[in-house]
Formats: C-alpha cells, sequence, structure tokens
C-alpha cells in the first residue's frame, strides 16, 4: 500500500496510517442530528471524510464505513441542560418526532447525492440501538463510572485517567467551563441517561429509570456494535474535539480501558461574515440553494478542495461562482478528450508527452496521500489539463481518458468513461461538420442553433469539433 499521512488530533501530529488489520479499514463518523437542514458548512466536513474513504478504496483497501444518525438525545446545550432538540423540533412542526427525523434524515442523504459522496455501509440511528445503550449505562453503574442525580445520571469523568487526551486542555480549561452545574462531582461530568417521565415518544423504561440516553452514549454504542472495541479511524468537526469525541473516548476507557479509534481527524469550520455557520444563527447555506444560480451541486465540492480540510475556510458567493466555472471547464475538457477519441482522429503520438503524463498521477499521488493536499492535488490536476491541451493530437485520448477517472476515484466529479455527451447531439455536430467541409453553411448553421437549443455550445477547428455541455 502506498504511504498515507494524517494528522491525528490524537497525539496532535502528523502520522503515518497502519491499519489494524492488513489491507483493511475501519472507519466512523458522527453523523447529522436531525432535527433541520443540514448546511454547506457540515457538507464540508462529509466531503473530507468521503475524499478519505476514496482514496482509502483507491490505494486497494477493504473499508467498512459507519456513520450515526442522531435522532434523540442530543440536547440544545453542550452543559445536558435544555429540551432534546428532536423533541423541540417536532413540537414546532406539529409532528411526531419519527416524521421529523426521517424528514431531515432524507433531506440529508440528498445532499449526498448532489455532492456525489457515497453512501456509508452502515447508518446506525441512535433511537434503533436503545439496547446497546442501556447495557453500557448498566456497566457503567456497575463498574462506578456512573452517579445518580436528580435529573439523570452522570459519567464521573475523574475516573478516567488522562480524560482530556484529545483536547490537551488543563483543570480550567475549556471543557471544563462549559459545565454550570454544582451538584455533578465534576464540572465536565455529562449525562449518559437523562430521566423524563413525560410519556412522550423516544423514552425508554429500565432499571436504572425512564428516561432517554445521552448524546455522546450512541456514538459509543453504536461505533463499538459494528466496527469492535477497536478501530482505525474516528471523524468529525472541530466543534466535536472539545465536547463530544472527548466523552467518547472517556467511556471508551471505562468499558475497555483503551481509546477506541487510532486515528482522530476533524474538518475546520466554515465561516461566513466573520462567523461560524450554524443552524441556531441562521446564517447558513444549503446546497439546493444554489441551483436557482445556476451553479452546479458538485461545484461546492470543488470549492472545498481549495482549502486544507482542518483549517477555518471562508465562504463567500462570488468564490463558489469561481469554483462553478472552474469545473465547468473542466466537464468542457473531458468532453473535449472524448469527442477526439470517438471521432478517430489520426493521434501522431510522442513517447515523451505520454511519458509525462505519468508524472502528474505520481505527483497527484504524492498530494492526497500528505495529509489529504487537494488544493496542491487540484493544482496537479490543472498543470494536467494544460500539457494535454498543449499536446491534444500527441497523446493517445484513452490514456488520457484512464487518468481523469483514476484522478476522479479521489475527486468524485462524475467523469465517465463514455463520452457524456448523448449520441443524436454527437451525429447533429458530425452532420454540421460535414456540412461544413462541402461549405454548405447556411444548413451548417441551421443545425448548430439545433444544438444550441438543446442546450449545448460548439468548439470547432479545421480538425476537430466538439460540443461541450456549459459555456466557456
Amino acid at each position: 500500500m502506498k504511504k498515507l499521512v494524517l494528522y491525528n488530533s490524537l497525539g496532535r501530529e502528523l502520522q503515518e496510517f497502519v491499519p489494524i488489520e492488513e489491507n483493511k479499514v475501519k472507519m466512523y463518523a458522527c453523523g447529522p442530528t436531525v432535527y433541520n437542514y443540514a448546511h454547506i458548512g457540515h457538507m464540508r466536513c462529509y466531503v473530507f471524510e468521503d475524499v478519505l474513504r476514496r482514496i482509502l478504496l483507491r490505494d486497494g483497501y477493504s473499508v467498512k464505513f459507519v456513520m450515526n444518525v442522531t435522532d434523540v438525545g442530543h440536547l440544545d446545550s453542550d452543559s445536558d441542560t435544555g429540551e432534546d432538540k428532536l423533541k423541540k423540533q417536532s413540537t414546532k412542526e406539529g409532528k411526531s418526532i419519527r416524521d421529523v427525523a426521517m424528514f431531515y434524515e432524507k433531506d440529508f442523504f440528498h445532499n449526498f447525492e448532489l455532492l456525489n459522496i457515497l453512501s456509508p455501509d452502515i447508518v446506525a440511528r441512535a433511537s434503533e440501538h436503545i439496547k446497546e445503550q442501556i447495557k453500557i449505562v448498566e456497566e457503567f453503574i456497575e463498574k462506578g463510572y456512573a452517579y445518580k442525580l436528580e435529573d439523570g445520571w452522570y459519567f464521573d469523568t475523574s475516573k478516567v485517567e488522562g480524560y482530556t487526551c484529545l483536547n490537551c486542555v488543563k483543570d480550567d480549561g475549556v471543557v471544563q467551563d462549559r459545565i454550570k452545574a454544582t451538584d455533578k462531582k465534576n464540572k465536565a461530568d455529562f449525562a449518559v441517561w437523562k430521566f423524563s417521565n413525560n410519556g412522550g415518544e423516544y423514552e425508554w423504561d429500565t432499571s436504572f429509570g425512564r428516561g432517554f440516553p445521552g448524546w455522546h452514549l450512541e456514538c459509543t454504542a453504536m461505533s463499538m456494535k459494528y466496527l469492535g472495541n477497536k478501530f482505525d479511524i474516528h471523524m468529525g468537526g472541530v466543534d466535536h474535539i472539545p465536547v463530544h469525541h472527548t466523552n467518547e473516548i472517556a467511556q471508551a476507557k471505562a468499558l475497555t480501558g483503551d481509546v477506541v479509534a487510532n486515528y482522530w481527524l476533524h474538518s475546520g469550520f466554515l465561516i461566513i461574515d466573520g462567523e461560524k455557520m450554524s443552524k441556531s444563527k441562521g446564517n447558513f447555506y444549503r446546497i439546493t440553494d444554489f441551483e436557482e444560480q445556476g451553479i452546479l451541486p458538485l461545484s461546492y465540492r470543488y470549492y472545498v478542495y481549495g482549502f486544507a480540510y482542518g483549517k477555518t475556510a471562508s465562504f463567500s458567493i462570488e468564490a463558489l461562482k469561481a469554483a462553478d466555472n472552474a469545473l465547468k471547464s473542466l466537464y468542457n475538457f473531458e468532453t473535449k478528450i472524448h469527442f477526439i477519441k470517438d471521432l478517430d482522429i489520426s493521434i501522431d503520438c510522442d513517447k515523451d508527452a505520454e511519458e509525462k503524463l505519468e508524472s502528474f498521477v505520481e505527483e497527484f499521488d504524492k498530494c492526497v496521500h500528505n495529509n489529504l493536499d487537494m488544493p496542491k492535488a487540484m493544482e496537479v490536476v490543472w498543470n494536467f489539463v494544460k500539457f494535454v491541451n498543449l499536446n491534444l493530437l500527441k497523446i493517445s485520448p484513452s490514456k488520457i481518458i484512464d487518468i481523469l477517472l483514476d484522478f476522479d476515484k479521489v475527486l468524485g466529479f462524475g467523469f465517465s468513461l463514455d463520452n457524456p455527451i448523448s449520441q443524436e447531439i454527437i451525429e447533429l455536430g458530425k452532420q454540421r461538420f460535414s456540412l461544413k467541409k462541402s461549405q454548405k453553411y447556411e444548413e451548417a448553421d441551421s443545425i448548430r442553433d439545433k444544438i444550441q437549443e438543446k442546450g449545448y455550445y460548439l468548439e470547432e477547428n479545421k480538425e476537430y469539433f466538439v460540443i461541450n455541455r456549459y459555456h466557456g
């Protein structure tokens, strides 16, 4: 396997990735809390996770990828106060919790389709894994890791050595300050089970009280159920570090004595007008918001490749439009190569030029394996395009297509083995090209108009023609 280097938040350094089992990778990602629409800040994280998964698959690993869906237990505040977000939205919309959850889950995965994100191998809903969560709480109580307060059972963080190993803060740091309650043993203690006797949806009877699980509990229960007590990679947003992932690690240590995953990877914030994009502030865009402006959904995928995944990125519509133009140019380049191949244009192969193509593949590999350096990987892609355009009739178009498809195993732009232009449109182009050669310009222009009426654009010279999907 190729050497892959990743920034591991657990060690706070770049580390070579070494899987637990040879040729196999087990990955877990924190999925959505399905009480509202997912915004593009969330999607930045899922694109980065998809890129990593694609790199591993391209390298030949067998990958098992699990993602949770939080449909119970996520309260308004990380301090274990407030109302369950699903219950709150259920009241607001006048729907059942399940209906609310399924509606927003469906919308969430529609974004995956729009962005060409590979579907998880397992989608694990919190409400469908209550039995596993109850069992863990029972074990916490039996081992003395959990204690009872008026509103529920809390995890005693003082009993876990190295509680802040992921967050790396002192006792008076950020993690502890998030909790204001004075009746907890420690400020950082968190709920693993909240009491409720309202008789409503998504409440369960247990030997230790009726209620619902804490948010952090679900990921521990489901990741360990499907991936075992120790797996390779755990992923999420940088905002998960100080609370959610820190508490997941604490729970796993209480159960097994070890950190549950070897590598912890985190995506940076997406900010707009100087503020983090968030549902609570209402300052967010959805992927579907851009379609009315003629922006391709996949252009957002291109856009996030302009930033190192772990760094904060600033969003603007202008920058997204630039990404949209760039992606459309790539698609036009793709169709050009297909036309040269399909039209059987004479190619005078240049051995040196074809060998040069391999250097682009090598450079691309170096970039994506160096902590998923997508900004530099895209530079390589454009250098490849520039080189091909300068040597267009000296290189086998099949070889160019093969490299594009290889790049796309990581990029996820949807390049195709076959010409993406329909045969009907291609035949119209051939008719026009033939008519022009016969100097029947009026008839040729009539064909051109038909092509343009169908939403396509012609690029022509004496040697060949191309029908593009996008104006450029």
